[in-house]
């Protein structure tokens, strides 16, 4: 009974970490920042909720291939994906969905929003805040120091801390009120 009850406490504590995949010959380019949500259904953002978000899904289509490539946000918001090859693409859809009490909000922010991503080093997209309100959200990149510096604190025995770093705008065009 007692290690039953270990290992589905281990199974929880795991579950609810941020994970980083290895890089492997196949998958050496990692795409990762984090996402800072703020959803205020006031319309009043001064302040906001600070929460981040887990599970806040983002649409990548390959403009070469057509192809749609999903990932999802994990626990304090680390966006964490080796699923993308270097190359052009455009962010489709990010999909927020976000429980205040009894009620829950879902919205889907449309792009196009353009990305180059680099073959084989660790393309940080930043601290990303999105604010949103009654009528109107935005989009902006708070910072990349951070995220790199978080990732390693956090991360310290991940390979891709060896790897080159390279800033990547996703919201070139920084606000979309």
């Amino acid at each position: 009974m007692k290690i039953g009850l270990s290992v589905v406490f281990i199974v929880l504590v795991l579950a609810g970490c941020a994970s980083v995949p290895a890089p492997t010959p196949e998958q050496n380019t990692l795409v990762t920042g984090k996402f800072l949500l703020n959803w205020n259904t006031t319309d009043k953002m001064s302040g906001g909720n600070g929460k981040y978000q887990v599970g806040l899904g983002v649409y990548f289509q390959n403009n070469q291939t057509g192809k749609v490539i999903s990932a999802s946000t994990q626990k304090d918001g680390w966006f964490v994906t080796r699923k993308l090859a270097g190359g052009d693409y455009t962010i489709q859809k990010l999909f927020i969905q976000q429980e205040l009490g009894n009620a829950i909000y879902q919205m889907t922010l449309n792009g196009p929003f353009p990305v180059i991503i680099e073959n084989g080093i660790v393309n940080n997209i930043g601290a990303i805040q999105i604010d949103i309100g009654n009528e109107r959200y935005s989009l902006r990149v708070v910072d990349y120091d951070t995220v790199k510096y978080d990732f390693q604190s956090e991360f310290p025995d991940s390979e891709w801390n060896s790897y080159e770093w390279k800033n990547t705008n996703i919201f070139a065009s920084g606000n979309t009120d």
